[in-house]
Formats: C-alpha cells, sequence, structure tokens
C-alpha cells in the first residue's frame, strides 16, 4: 500500500490541509518509510502539530526524523481506530512500541483481534 497524497511535516502545511477534527495519520521520513502511526479521537491539527521537528518530544520520533505525513479524517472514532491498527500492522513502524490503544475496551484490532 502507498500512502497518498503526502504532505510536508510543517505548520503551514498542516494548517492548511488538516481539519481540526478526529483522525489518523503517519509521519514519514525522507526515504519515503513510515516511522509512527497515530491517531488523534478529538483533533488531528493539534495532535501534528506536536510532531513539528522543532517540538517533537518523543526522541524515538525525533530519532526517526520524519519530514512528511498522509491523514485520513474516518467519520467515526471508531473507523480511526480500525484504520490506525491497519496501517501499524502494515507498515511496523519502528516509532510505535506498542499496539494502538483502543477508544473503547469493546473494540477489537481488525488484524490480530487484540
Amino acid at each position: 500500500m502507498i500512502l497518498y497524497p503526502i504532505y510536508r511535516l510543517v505548520k503551514d502545511e498542516i494548517e492548511r490541509v488538516v481539519e481540526p477534527r478526529s483522525g489518523v495519520y503517519a509521519l514519514i521520513d525522507p526515504e519515503g518509510k513510515v516511522v509512527y502511526v497515530g491517531r488523534s479521537d478529538t483533533n488531528l491539527r493539534e495532535e501534528l502539530l506536536k510532531h513539528l521537528p522543532e517540538v517533537e518530544a518523543d526522541p524515538l520520533i525525533r530519532k526517526g526524523a520524519p519530514q512528511f505525513f498522509y491523514f485520513e479524517h474516518p467519520s467515526f472514532v471508531t473507523e480511526g481506530y480500525e484504520r490506525q491498527c491497519i496501517l501499524y500492522h502494515q507498515f511496523r513502524p519502528a516509532c510505535n512500541v506498542e499496539h494502538p490503544a483502543k477508544p473503547f475496551p469493546y473494540l477489537k484490532c481488525p488484524i490480530c483481534l487484540e
């Protein structure tokens, strides 16, 4: 699976293309490798702004040096969790140290059924 479109991980680009609502994202390094997959159940724009290189708090993600991002705005939080799981299992990003967290305890991952 190829993620398309991808955008530059810069403030102006995030504010231009990402709506302030729930969503799923992938952070991508200069070689096109997905280094992290995440989700926001409330405001994806704010979540992505936390990953700008100058403010990134996670040392693993800083080391992965993402310069691009991909995102989706699924209609429901449950869809967002499913999409995050699919991206996580497909790309096995080095900066994701554990399986995506469930927004609701009754949900199961569509891939591993955890």
